[in-house]
This record gives structure tokens, C-alpha cells and sequence, in this order.
């Protein structure tokens, strides 16, 4: 090989190496699969407490919104900061909304996560939000941190135009 060309050669595979998507891959999706994580879980069932004391109706833990909340979190872990999807990303995500909010944050745990979401009133507004019909919940442990997105969502039944796996019991 010219040596002249090595240099170059070796920049483009860095270059395509750092395009490249990073695979994180969630056991449960692994076999074709969708399921929420025990923490997922956790989440909502903190949200239909909170909600249940301030006698407003539960929230269905929905599968498209919860994958849509997954899809955005490994986002943001693998960029390393928090933001929140734009709308115009829901719009391309999730079909059939009326009424759209968001949570996001991470943290050592579920317990501290939640309790910082009670004490701020933004995110609180969402927990006890009286438009919303259902929640998704992404949460991604990485080291020490636990990384959580949750979206609220009002419509009758929402859906998802991401390449949503089957969902599994």
C-alpha cells in the first residue's frame, strides 16, 4: 500500500467509526421483544400513586409511548446530557397525541430520581397532568446513574412509527 494513502485511509475509518450507531442492545428487544424493565415499571406505578392521592385517574403504562421514551433516553445517554425531544421529533415518533409532556433525568436511583421530580413544579405538572391518558417510560442504567425519560400522553391510544418490536408479557 502507498504510504501516502495510509493517513487517509485510517481518517475515514475513524470518521465512519464515529457515524457509526452505538449498539445498545436490551436483552428483552434482543429476542425480538418488547417488555418493561422493573424500574420502568417502578416509575409509572410512583405516578399512579402520586396521582391516586391527588384523585386523578391512573395512567396505562403503554408500550409505543414507552418505546419512543427508550428510543430518546439511549439518545441522551449515549450524547451524555439531558434534553428533551423536540416536537418535531414526537410528531415523527408518535401517532395519534393530543396532548404531550415529558420528563426527563438522571440520578442515583429510582427514589431520587422521583422525589426530584415531585419538588419541581414543571415536572410535578405532568405527573398529576388531568389531560393525560397514559405514560411511557425508558430508563437506562449506566454505571451508578440511572437515566429515565418519561412521556405523558392524551389521546385515546397512542402509537409509535418507530420500528416497534412485538410486545411480550
Amino acid at each position: 500500500m502507498d504510504a501516502r494513502r495510509l493517513p487517509l485511509l485510517l481518517a475515514a475509518a475513524v470518521i465512519v467509526a464515529t457515524l457509526a450507531p452505538v449498539s445498545q442492545v436490551d436483552p428483552a428487544q434482543a429476542s425480538g421483544c418488547f417488555r418493561f424493565k422493573p424500574a420502568e415499571k417502578l416509575f409509572a406505578a410512583k405516578i399512579n400513586h402520586t396521582r391516586s392521592y391527588r384523585g386523578l385517574r391512573p395512567l396505562h403504562l403503554d408500550p409505543q409511548l414507552g418505546y419512543t421514551a427508550r428510543y430518546h433516553n439511549r439518545r441522551m445517554v449515549r450524547k451524555g446530557y439531558l434534553f428533551h425531544t423536540s416536537l418535531s421529533q414526537f410528531e415523527s415518533w408518535v401517532t395519534r397525541w393530543t396532548s404531550i409532556g415529558e420528563n426527563v433525568g438522571y440520578g442515583g436511583g429510582v427514589d431520587a430520581l422521583y422525589k426530584a421530580f415531585l419538588h419541581s413544579p414543571e415536572h410535578y405538572a405532568n405527573i398529576v397532568g388531568k389531560s393525560y391518558h397514559y405514560v411511557g417510560v425508558g430508563v437506562k442504567k449506566v454505571g451508578g446513574t440511572v437515566w429515565v425519560t418519561i412521556q405523558f400522553e392524551g389521546s385515546r391510544d397512542p402509537g409509535t412509527r418507530l420500528d416497534m418490536p412485538r410486545v411480550c408479557s
